[in-house]
């Protein structure tokens, strides 16, 4: 990404000559900051302010690119909103294709509606974050992954970026691999 650095600049600073901008995606990437500060000391602090982060980044792409109106953005789940900014901004995949642990979470229940990745990564935000009975073992360290690679995507996304990255998913808290293509199809969203 080295060589991607000025162009990836010119962009945050054309994006960030707006006051939306400058709230939005400001506010998602402090978010995102205090997320993977805090993973150490509360994984669910972690979680909460990762979904923060992709529910205000959402709000800002959605309002701006996507044409939704704030009586929209209310009337839609969270999970809908994440799914939809990262269809608006391109990006390809599931936010918990990466982990067997969210997969077999994953699997339909008898008489439960299929779910997917955005579903499950509102599911652990609202669990640890609300009073109501809500299990989880070391899935919410995987949940925490995906949640900050969906939200790394988007922003790379947002500012033009489609060449390599280094997908937390499959390095799962250890040392760096192998980089991967941005799953972002050609084009700007």
């Amino acid at each position: 990404m080295a060589e991607e650095l000025p162009a990836l600049f010119a962009s945050y600073m054309t994006i960030f000559q707006t006051p939306e901008a400058k709230r939005g995606v400001g506010r998602a990437l402090a978010y995102y900051k205090i997320s993977n500060l805090s993973r150490y000391d509360s994984v669910e602090t972690a979680v909460i302010m990762s979904a923060a982060g992709l529910e205000t980044l959402a709000a800002y792409v959605l309002g701006t690119s996507g044409g939704w109106t704030a009586s929209m953005l209310r009337n839609v789940s969270l999970a809908e909103q994440i799914r939809a900014c990262t269809r608006l901004l391109k990006i390809e995949g599931d936010p918990a294709d990466q982990s067997e642990l969210l997969c077999k979470r994953l699997k339909a229940k008898k008489g439960q509606p299929a779910r997917d990745g955005f579903s499950l990564l509102t599911e652990f935000r609202n669990g640890v974050t609300h009073s109501t009975p809500f299990t989880y073992d070391l899935d919410i360290f995987d949940a925490w992954d995906a949640s900050q690679w969906l939200l790394e995507m988007q922003v790379l996304a947002l500012f033009g970026y489609r060449g390599k990255y280094q997908d937390r998913r499959l390095q799962m808290r250890s040392y760096a691999g192998n980089l991967a293509t941005l799953p972002v199809t050609q084009g700007n969203p």
